[in-house]
């Protein structure tokens, strides 16, 4: 499965770099401003920074499940969502303060696309990945489903009027249905 995962991430990013360079033979290459060592530094540094934060993530959240007696599927789908999430959320936050709405919107499509071709792809590389509870592929595949083409919806529609704050909402409250939905 890991193989089959790994395969259509790659042909993912031929298109889309493949893309990116269509039309591109008659506009002006731009010049980088920045010496571009320092930036993969940075992007090195933040790496590392990364792999601690998730370890304390999880130390932090299995100390709170079992102080409270939650279950790690409600911790899962709270606590450890928003630590995970926070990177694409601040990257989010940055790109629309920046005026940059295509890198928000593309930031968030890429990285579940990411996560799941990549994460999911290279985890069952090294080990099966068995689902010990059927409530995953009925319900939460369900709400991943629903919840892609809200998405596509959202992002036509976005397109085509303003009514963002009506679409936030939709979301949010496609989120807490999914919450109370996978707790009961």
């Amino acid at each position: 499965m890991g193989i089959v995962f790994f395969f259509f991430i790659s042909l993912y990013l031929f298109i889309i770099i493949k893309k990116s360079y269509e039309g591109k033979d008659n506009e002006k290459q731009t010049q980088f401003k920045y010496n571009i060592v320092p930036q993969f530094l940075i992007l090195f540094i933040s790496a590392v920074m990364l792999k601690f934060g998730a370890d304390w993530l999880i130390s932090g959240v299995t100390t709170i499940a079992v102080d409270f007696g939650v279950s790690d599927r409600v911790i899962a789908f709270t606590l450890v969502a928003l630590g995970t999430s926070l990177p694409e959320i601040s990257t989010c936050f940055v790109a629309i303060y920046k005026k940059e709405k295509n890198l928000a919107v593309g930031n968030l499509i890429g990285s579940n696309i990411f996560n799941l071709l990549i994460v999911l792809g290279i985890t069952s590389m090294f080990d099966n990945i068995k689902l010990v509870d059927t409530k995953v592929l009925t319900n939460d595949v369900l709400f991943l489903i629903i919840s892609t083409f809200l998405l596509c919806v959202i992002v036509y529609s976005a397109y085509l009027s303003k009514n963002n704050k009506l679409s936030g909402t939709m979301l949010l409250c496609l989120y807490i249905l999914f919450l109370v939905t996978a707790t009961i």
